[in-house]
């Protein structure tokens, strides 16, 4: 399984295996770049799309949307 270099992954590269990598909030502390965080929410809407919400993936949306604020602040 693989992920973004130098994370652990926690889920399978949607290149390998056609599902997205899904970051931990433990890696929402994580410097992204913009373009990072617009690839993260359409792979997330992707996966929402396929019926895979639940409640950690939305706190985990909240973070990295904030994360993509503070990038485009900076």
């Amino acid at each position: 399984m693989k992920g973004r270099p130098g994370l652990r992954s926690t889920s399978i590269n949607i290149k390998e295996e056609g599902i997205q990598y899904i970051p931990t909030l433990a890696e929402q502390r994580m410097q992204y770049t913009v373009l990072d965080c617009i690839q993260i929410i359409l792979e997330r809407s992707f996966c929402v799309a396929l019926g895979a919400s639940n409640r950690r993936m939305e706190l985990e949306m909240i973070a990295i949307t904030a994360a993509a604020r503070d990038s485009a602040a900076s």
